[in-house]
């Protein structure tokens, strides 16, 4: 009688800990951007991407070394690319994050010294992002 109890308790828990473990693979979701303009500013590239019905500008600062073996972006091809919102990462002073009480209040980001790249929000761009997916115009997966 035991043994019956024994295991009518462990198959429900092994079939769930299975269950898991294929929804993590089948719930990975690629996400393609399709490039739509290439532009560069200072030490910069600001590289335009369209996603379903969104927009997005990308910074990637240009690439002092070209890896070997890595893929140059082009315009008008889809690539798989984790995106960072400028927005979303607001700095945190003493613990506190600091951000706008409105996100349209800041226009522009400074990226070093000399260069300012700004929202676009009268075309669509209303975030600038980043990607560690990219070195210059190159994938570096």
């Amino acid at each position: 009688m035991k043994l019956i109890l024994k295991i009518a308790l462990s198959v429900p828990l092994v079939l769930m800990f299975n269950s898991c473990k294929s929804n993590k693979n089948r719930h990975k979701i690629e996400t393609k951007y399709l490039i739509t303009r290439l532009d560069s500013i200072n030490n910069w590239y600001i590289i335009y991407a369209a996603r379903k019905d969104s927009l997005y500008k990308i910074i990637s600062k240009k690439a002092v070394i070209i890896p070997k073996a890595t893929k140059k972006i082009v315009k008008g091809k889809n690539y798989s690319l984790s995106l960072n919102s400028q927005r979303e990462n607001a700095p945190v002073i003493n613990g506190i994050k600091v951000a706008t009480i409105n996100y349209l209040d800041v226009n522009c980001y400074g990226f070093d010294k000399e260069t300012k790249i700004c929202i676009e929000p009268e075309k669509g761009y209303f975030d600038l992002y980043t990607t560690s997916d990219l070195n210059g115009l190159y994938i570096v997966r």
